[in-house]
């Protein structure tokens, strides 16, 4: 199981792209005129005689922008900000609000279904499961239109038992387009297995 990573937080160079960008946004109106412009303040006495500082300030302004960005741009080059912290960190939104418990419990009926001596309550498991990986993936920002689509899409950097749980889906969809198939526990009890992997992939279990 990979190691659990410290949920992402905006220090170093996100701090400094997210201060500088508190700063363009105080200082452009300032000096690019505006409701709050000095310019704006200047140009209600004497406006034709002020014409050539009016038109200094918004140049000013113009270049403050731009070296702003450039600054911006060296600087996140600089520290090498990776673009996966903002992806995590916008992930880490997301599963803020994700329903771990109503999961949890959704898993722990899975478990139950496969103990019971029972072929139907096996499919009924392996089923469960593949719902429970499939609004996992959704949840965790994975694209695609169904289960299987988004499958095709993770490698297995993401997901260490893909292939197995591509196997376990594919047995999911023969169940319900072939109901009288018959599958031994043994396979049944592999997929889950696949599944309760990719969940711990994806650190809804332990």
């Amino acid at each position: 199981m990979p190691e659990k990573e410290t949920p992402p937080t905006f220090g170093g160079a996100g701090a400094y792209i997210v201060w500088g960008f508190v700063l363009f946004g105080i200082l452009l109106p300032l000096f690019g005129g505006g409701i709050f412009g000095v310019t704006d303040i200047i140009t209600g006495r004497q406006a034709v005689a002020l014409k050539p500082i009016i038109a200094l300030f918004r140049v000013f302004s113009g270049l403050l922008a731009l070296g702003l960005l450039v600054a911006l741009f060296l600087v996140g080059r600089k520290i090498n900000w990776p673009a996966r912290e903002f992806e995590e960190y916008i992930a880490t939104l997301r599963m803020s609000s994700f329903p771990k418990r109503k999961m949890l419990r959704g898993w722990k009926t899975v478990l139950d279904l496969i103990a019971i001596d029972d072929p139907g309550r096996w499919r009924e498991a392996l089923i469960k499961a593949d719902d429970l990986l499939d609004e996992l993936l959704k949840r965790s920002g994975y694209p695609g239109t169904s289960v299987g689509d988004r499958l095709a899409k993770i490698v297995p950097e993401q997901l260490t038992a893909i292939e197995e749980v591509k196997k376990a889906h594919q047995i999911r969809v023969e169940l319900e387009a072939y109901p009288a198939k018959e599958v031994s526990r043994e396979e049944i009890e592999e997929a889950i297995g696949a599944y309760e992997q990719a969940l711990k992939d994806l650190q809804l279990l332990e």
